[in-house]
């Protein structure tokens, strides 16, 4: 890169060599001209594809949010699509009471019959899990949510997924 420099500041009109005719000292400047124009494409090359790497924000998490539609036990969307890392922001209208939870992520939410919830989760995991739906049932906050036999036997009805994929 130096040469290059050089070449710009010694071969100038002002630093022009006596000793040589304005024509050799022409010839010399078009030959390195022409060395310096042969790198362009790649330098040009290179100076795109930093751009490029530097301006992409694959690699931030962002906020999704998303409304959710529960009717006659099924939702809509009925898969969900995150990287991970983001912060899912799910707004839910549901036409039946019961609880929502997602599984492989400890994430549980009480859902009431024609009310809107919101349920926030950070998609820390990668993979697909399904969206589950506890038609009626207790309250999730009392920590008695389980997939065995009860005494009282909530139906589970598994509404769609969340793909979460790398970043």
């Amino acid at each position: 890169m130096v040469d290059f420099i050089n070449i710009f500041v010694y071969y100038s009109p002002l630093n022009w060599r006596t000793q040589y005719s304005i024509t050799e000292n022409l010839y010399r400047i078009m030959k390195n001209f022409v060395a310096v124009v042969k790198l362009l494409p790649l330098l040009s090359a290179f100076t795109v594809l930093t751009i490029l790497g530097c301006s992409s924000d694959a690699s931030i998490p962002m906020i999704v949010n998303i409304d959710v539609a529960i009717q006659e036990r099924n939702m809509t969307p009925s898969e969900i699509l995150v990287k991970e890392d983001d912060t899912l922001i799910l707004k839910i209208v549901s036409d039946e009471s019961g609880t929502l939870h997602i599984h492989g992520y400890r994430v549980e939410q009480r859902i009431e019959k024609d009310g809107e919830t919101k349920l926030k989760l950070d998609t820390g995991a990668t993979g697909q899990f399904n969206i589950a739906f506890h038609v009626g049932g207790s309250d999730p906050s009392n920590g008695d949510h389980q997939h065995q036999n009860n005494e009282e036997e909530v139906e589970e009805v598994i509404l769609g997924s969340l793909k979460v994929y790398p970043r």
